[in-house]
Protein backbone atom coordinates (compact mmCIF):
# COMPACT_ATOMS: atom_id res chain seq x y z
CA UNK A 1 0.00 0.00 0.00
CA UNK A 2 1.70 3.50 -1.02
CA UNK A 3 4.27 2.00 -2.92
CA UNK A 4 3.57 3.58 -5.81
CA UNK A 5 4.81 6.53 -4.36
CA UNK A 6 8.10 8.24 -5.41
CA UNK A 7 9.51 7.79 -1.69
CA UNK A 8 8.32 4.74 -0.65
CA UNK A 9 9.47 2.93 -3.71
CA UNK A 10 12.15 0.40 -2.87
CA UNK A 11 13.34 -0.64 -6.12
CA UNK A 12 15.28 1.64 -7.67
CA UNK A 13 18.64 0.44 -9.49
CA UNK A 14 21.26 0.88 -6.45
CA UNK A 15 24.29 2.42 -7.87
CA UNK A 16 27.29 0.30 -8.08
CA UNK A 17 30.61 0.54 -6.98
CA UNK A 18 32.95 1.75 -9.92
CA UNK A 19 36.08 -0.71 -11.22
CA UNK A 20 38.60 1.58 -10.39
CA UNK A 21 37.39 1.79 -6.97
CA UNK A 22 37.87 -2.07 -6.96
CA UNK A 23 41.24 -1.70 -9.00
CA UNK A 24 42.56 0.40 -6.52
CA UNK A 25 41.17 -1.72 -3.51
CA UNK A 26 42.75 -4.76 -4.88
CA UNK A 27 46.01 -2.73 -5.30
CA UNK A 28 45.89 -2.34 -1.46
CA UNK A 29 44.65 -5.29 -0.21
CA UNK A 30 47.34 -7.17 -2.16
CA UNK A 31 49.69 -4.56 -0.15
CA UNK A 32 48.61 -5.82 2.88
CA UNK A 33 48.46 -9.27 2.57
CA UNK A 34 52.15 -9.46 1.35
CA UNK A 35 52.91 -7.42 4.53
CA UNK A 36 51.07 -9.89 6.45
CA UNK A 37 52.56 -12.81 5.06
CA UNK A 38 55.91 -11.52 5.64
CA UNK A 39 55.31 -10.37 9.26
CA UNK A 40 53.71 -14.03 10.42
CA UNK A 41 55.46 -15.93 8.30
CA UNK A 42 58.76 -14.55 8.68
CA UNK A 43 60.16 -17.68 9.88
CA UNK A 44 58.40 -19.91 6.85
CA UNK A 45 60.22 -18.23 4.14
CA UNK A 46 59.25 -21.05 1.76
CA UNK A 47 55.77 -20.57 2.68
CA UNK A 48 56.19 -16.90 1.46
CA UNK A 49 58.26 -18.15 -1.45
CA UNK A 50 55.32 -20.19 -2.60
CA UNK A 51 53.00 -17.22 -2.05
CA UNK A 52 55.51 -15.28 -4.49
CA UNK A 53 56.02 -17.70 -6.79
CA UNK A 54 51.64 -17.64 -7.57
CA UNK A 55 51.46 -14.44 -7.83
CA UNK A 56 54.42 -12.32 -8.80
CA UNK A 57 55.63 -12.50 -12.81
CA UNK A 58 58.70 -14.26 -13.03
CA UNK A 59 60.43 -16.25 -15.87
CA UNK A 60 60.60 -19.53 -13.82
CA UNK A 61 57.03 -19.13 -13.12
CA UNK A 62 56.59 -19.25 -16.42
CA UNK A 63 58.45 -22.46 -17.69
CA UNK A 64 56.06 -23.68 -14.85
CA UNK A 65 53.07 -22.79 -17.01
CA UNK A 66 51.77 -19.88 -14.75
CA UNK A 67 50.40 -18.07 -17.12
CA UNK A 68 47.70 -16.29 -15.04
CA UNK A 69 51.18 -14.14 -13.48
CA UNK A 70 51.27 -12.24 -16.86
CA UNK A 71 48.03 -9.90 -14.92
CA UNK A 72 47.83 -10.79 -11.03
CA UNK A 73 51.77 -9.83 -10.81
CA UNK A 74 50.17 -5.98 -10.71
CA UNK A 75 48.51 -6.23 -7.79
CA UNK A 76 51.32 -6.42 -5.73
CA UNK A 77 53.77 -4.19 -5.29
CA UNK A 78 57.27 -3.87 -3.31
CA UNK A 79 56.26 -4.72 0.79
CA UNK A 80 59.26 -2.80 1.96
CA UNK A 81 58.48 0.39 -0.22
CA UNK A 82 55.22 2.10 -0.02
CA UNK A 83 56.06 4.87 -2.24
CA UNK A 84 55.85 2.12 -4.84
CA UNK A 85 51.88 1.16 -4.02
CA UNK A 86 51.35 5.44 -3.33
CA UNK A 87 52.94 6.22 -6.63
CA UNK A 88 50.51 3.21 -8.52
CA UNK A 89 47.45 4.29 -6.96
CA UNK A 90 47.32 7.80 -7.53
CA UNK A 91 48.53 7.39 -11.14
CA UNK A 92 45.25 5.17 -11.20
CA UNK A 93 43.31 7.22 -9.39
CA UNK A 94 43.77 10.06 -11.56
CA UNK A 95 43.92 8.92 -14.53
CA UNK A 96 40.81 6.50 -14.13
CA UNK A 97 38.48 9.14 -12.61
CA UNK A 98 38.42 10.73 -16.08
CA UNK A 99 38.33 7.06 -18.51
CA UNK A 100 35.94 5.45 -16.60
CA UNK A 101 33.40 7.48 -17.18
CA UNK A 102 34.28 7.49 -20.70
CA UNK A 103 34.43 4.19 -21.82
CA UNK A 104 32.30 2.89 -19.25
CA UNK A 105 32.67 0.02 -16.57
CA UNK A 106 33.75 -3.08 -19.00
CA UNK A 107 35.92 -1.09 -21.64
CA UNK A 108 37.69 0.06 -19.25
CA UNK A 109 38.22 -2.96 -17.05
CA UNK A 110 39.74 -4.22 -20.15
CA UNK A 111 41.86 -1.65 -21.13
CA UNK A 112 43.39 -2.06 -17.75
CA UNK A 113 44.27 -5.59 -18.18
CA UNK A 114 45.41 -5.58 -21.68
CA UNK A 115 47.60 -3.01 -20.39
CA UNK A 116 49.50 -5.15 -17.80
CA UNK A 117 49.15 -7.94 -19.66
CA UNK A 118 51.25 -6.66 -22.52
CA UNK A 119 53.99 -5.34 -20.10
CA UNK A 120 54.06 -8.34 -18.95
CA UNK A 121 54.68 -9.98 -21.94
CA UNK A 122 57.30 -7.73 -23.32
CA UNK A 123 59.15 -7.89 -20.49
CA UNK A 124 59.34 -11.52 -19.93
CA UNK A 125 60.43 -11.39 -23.33
CA UNK A 126 63.66 -9.03 -22.72
CA UNK A 127 64.20 -11.18 -19.55
CA UNK A 128 63.42 -14.53 -20.74
CA UNK A 129 67.26 -15.45 -20.74
CA UNK A 130 68.25 -13.53 -17.87
CA UNK A 131 65.26 -14.32 -15.29
CA UNK A 132 63.87 -11.72 -13.28
CA UNK A 133 60.88 -11.19 -10.96
CA UNK A 134 58.34 -8.12 -11.60
CA UNK A 135 55.68 -7.10 -9.52
CA UNK A 136 53.44 -3.67 -9.50
CA UNK A 137 50.64 -1.99 -11.63
CA UNK A 138 52.96 0.70 -13.62
CA UNK A 139 52.11 -1.08 -16.55
CA UNK A 140 48.22 -0.65 -16.21
CA UNK A 141 49.09 2.45 -15.29
CA UNK A 142 50.77 3.66 -18.17
CA UNK A 143 48.86 2.24 -20.85
CA UNK A 144 45.43 4.15 -19.34
CA UNK A 145 47.90 7.34 -19.67
CA UNK A 146 48.32 6.71 -23.26
CA UNK A 147 44.65 5.52 -23.80
CA UNK A 148 44.13 9.38 -22.35
CA UNK A 149 46.43 10.53 -24.42
CA UNK A 150 44.89 8.83 -27.70
CA UNK A 151 41.47 10.15 -26.66
CA UNK A 152 42.48 13.78 -25.58
CA UNK A 153 45.33 14.75 -27.07
CA UNK A 154 44.64 18.84 -26.96
CA UNK A 155 43.65 18.37 -23.73
CA UNK A 156 45.77 20.78 -21.00
CA UNK A 157 47.10 18.49 -18.54
CA UNK A 158 48.80 19.55 -15.56
CA UNK A 159 51.38 16.99 -13.57
CA UNK A 160 53.51 17.25 -10.56
CA UNK A 161 57.18 17.66 -11.36
CA UNK A 162 59.30 17.49 -7.40
CA UNK A 163 56.12 18.49 -6.44
CA UNK A 164 55.92 21.41 -8.29
CA UNK A 165 52.49 21.67 -10.35
CA UNK A 166 53.37 22.12 -14.14
CA UNK A 167 50.93 22.65 -16.90
CA UNK A 168 50.99 21.38 -20.49
CA UNK A 169 48.74 22.94 -23.00
CA UNK A 170 48.59 20.07 -25.10
CA UNK A 171 48.33 16.21 -23.03
CA UNK A 172 50.27 14.52 -26.23
CA UNK A 173 52.97 16.47 -25.30
CA UNK A 174 53.63 14.92 -22.04
CA UNK A 175 52.69 11.69 -24.03
CA UNK A 176 55.77 12.15 -26.32
CA UNK A 177 57.68 12.96 -23.56
CA UNK A 178 57.01 9.92 -21.30
CA UNK A 179 57.58 7.69 -24.62
CA UNK A 180 60.71 9.48 -25.26
CA UNK A 181 62.09 8.83 -21.71
CA UNK A 182 60.75 5.06 -21.36
CA UNK A 183 62.29 4.24 -24.40
CA UNK A 184 65.60 5.78 -23.89
CA UNK A 185 66.12 4.33 -20.21
CA UNK A 186 64.72 0.80 -21.72
CA UNK A 187 67.61 0.61 -24.48
CA UNK A 188 70.73 2.37 -22.15
CA UNK A 189 69.64 1.28 -18.73
CA UNK A 190 67.58 -2.13 -19.14
CA UNK A 191 68.68 -3.77 -22.16
CA UNK A 192 72.11 -2.49 -22.69
CA UNK A 193 72.79 -1.48 -19.17
CA UNK A 194 71.50 -4.26 -16.80
CA UNK A 195 71.29 -1.81 -13.99
CA UNK A 196 68.30 -0.90 -14.27
CA UNK A 197 66.04 -1.06 -10.91
CA UNK A 198 62.74 -0.23 -13.04
CA UNK A 199 61.11 -2.21 -15.60
CA UNK A 200 61.35 0.06 -18.06
CA UNK A 201 59.93 -2.81 -20.46
CA UNK A 202 57.13 -3.29 -18.77
CA UNK A 203 55.95 0.18 -18.86
CA UNK A 204 56.56 -0.12 -22.60
CA UNK A 205 54.51 -2.90 -23.32
CA UNK A 206 51.50 -1.65 -21.69
CA UNK A 207 51.48 1.50 -23.37
CA UNK A 208 52.18 -0.48 -26.67
CA UNK A 209 49.41 -2.54 -25.59
CA UNK A 210 47.24 0.36 -25.07
CA UNK A 211 47.75 1.96 -28.75
CA UNK A 212 46.73 -1.72 -30.02
CA UNK A 213 43.57 -1.27 -27.85
CA UNK A 214 42.52 1.91 -28.68
CA UNK A 215 43.32 1.10 -32.62
CA UNK A 216 41.48 -2.33 -32.85
CA UNK A 217 38.66 -1.70 -30.10
CA UNK A 218 37.49 2.42 -29.79
CA UNK A 219 38.66 3.82 -33.24
CA UNK A 220 37.53 2.61 -36.28
CA UNK A 221 39.87 4.97 -38.67
CA UNK A 222 42.89 4.09 -40.12
CA UNK A 223 45.51 4.14 -37.27
CA UNK A 224 47.73 7.51 -37.54
CA UNK A 225 50.44 6.80 -35.36
CA UNK A 226 50.41 7.66 -32.58
CA UNK A 227 47.35 9.69 -32.27
CA UNK A 228 44.39 9.75 -35.10
CA UNK A 229 41.89 12.11 -35.18
CA UNK A 230 38.25 11.56 -34.53
CA UNK A 231 36.52 10.52 -37.86
CA UNK A 232 33.00 11.84 -36.39
CA UNK A 233 30.30 12.14 -39.80
CA UNK A 234 30.43 15.10 -41.19
CA UNK A 235 27.92 16.59 -41.52
CA UNK A 236 26.68 14.53 -38.23
CA UNK A 237 23.73 12.47 -38.44
CA UNK A 238 21.70 15.18 -35.98
CA UNK A 239 21.99 17.72 -38.64
CA UNK A 240 20.57 15.82 -41.02
CA UNK A 241 17.68 14.95 -39.01
CA UNK A 242 17.17 18.73 -37.94
CA UNK A 243 17.16 19.47 -41.74
CA UNK A 244 14.58 16.84 -42.58
CA UNK A 245 12.61 18.32 -39.76
CA UNK A 246 12.91 22.22 -41.22
CA UNK A 247 11.69 20.90 -44.01
CA UNK A 248 8.67 18.90 -42.74
CA UNK A 249 7.89 21.95 -41.24
CA UNK A 250 7.91 24.16 -44.33
CA UNK A 251 11.18 26.48 -42.97
CA UNK A 252 9.20 27.60 -40.47
CA UNK A 253 11.47 28.67 -37.21
CA UNK A 254 10.95 25.36 -34.49
CA UNK A 255 11.77 25.27 -30.82
CA UNK A 256 13.41 22.81 -29.00
CA UNK A 257 14.02 22.05 -25.25
CA UNK A 258 17.53 20.77 -23.94
CA UNK A 259 17.61 18.09 -21.75
CA UNK A 260 16.54 18.59 -18.56
CA UNK A 261 16.32 16.51 -15.31
CA UNK A 262 18.40 13.57 -14.09
CA UNK A 263 16.38 10.93 -15.70
CA UNK A 264 16.45 12.33 -19.13
CA UNK A 265 20.39 13.39 -18.88
CA UNK A 266 21.17 9.44 -18.06
CA UNK A 267 19.39 8.10 -20.77
CA UNK A 268 21.21 10.23 -23.16
CA UNK A 269 24.74 9.39 -21.51
CA UNK A 270 23.42 6.05 -21.56
CA UNK A 271 22.75 6.19 -25.33
CA UNK A 272 26.48 7.38 -25.70
CA UNK A 273 27.82 5.06 -23.85
CA UNK A 274 26.15 2.29 -25.90
CA UNK A 275 27.54 4.03 -29.09
CA UNK A 276 31.10 3.62 -28.16
CA UNK A 277 30.72 0.25 -27.08
CA UNK A 278 29.31 -0.81 -30.65
CA UNK A 279 31.01 2.15 -33.40
CA UNK A 280 34.19 2.93 -30.85
CA UNK A 281 35.08 6.72 -29.08
CA UNK A 282 36.18 8.09 -32.49
CA UNK A 283 32.84 7.80 -33.77
CA UNK A 284 30.99 10.71 -30.81
CA UNK A 285 30.21 13.84 -32.70
CA UNK A 286 31.41 17.11 -30.87
CA UNK A 287 28.22 17.60 -29.21
CA UNK A 288 28.18 13.99 -27.67
CA UNK A 289 31.64 14.37 -26.26
CA UNK A 290 30.65 17.77 -24.55
CA UNK A 291 27.32 16.13 -23.13
CA UNK A 292 29.74 13.25 -21.52
CA UNK A 293 31.67 16.25 -20.35
CA UNK A 294 28.69 18.04 -18.48
CA UNK A 295 27.09 14.96 -17.60
CA UNK A 296 29.92 13.59 -15.79
CA UNK A 297 30.40 17.37 -13.37
CA UNK A 298 26.15 17.41 -13.41
CA UNK A 299 25.62 13.80 -12.14
CA UNK A 300 28.71 14.01 -9.60
CA UNK A 301 27.27 17.07 -7.67
CA UNK A 302 23.55 15.07 -7.75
Amino acid sequence: MGSYRSYMRTDYETERTSVLIWLICSLVAGYIVQNVLLRLLGDYPSIYSAFAGMTYLSIQGLHGLRIWTLVTYAFFHDPQNLLHLLFSVLGLYFIGRELETVLGRRLFLAAFLVSVTGGGLLWSTVHWTTGGTLIGASAGVLGLFTLFVCLYPDRPITFLLLFFPITLPKAKYLGYSVGFLELFSFVFFELFGHTAAIAYSAHIGGMIAALGFYRFVLSPVPFRFPWPRSSAPIPPEWVKKASKAKAATGGKPTFTVNLVGRVQLKAEVDRILDKINSKGFASLTPEEKKTLDEAKDLLSRN
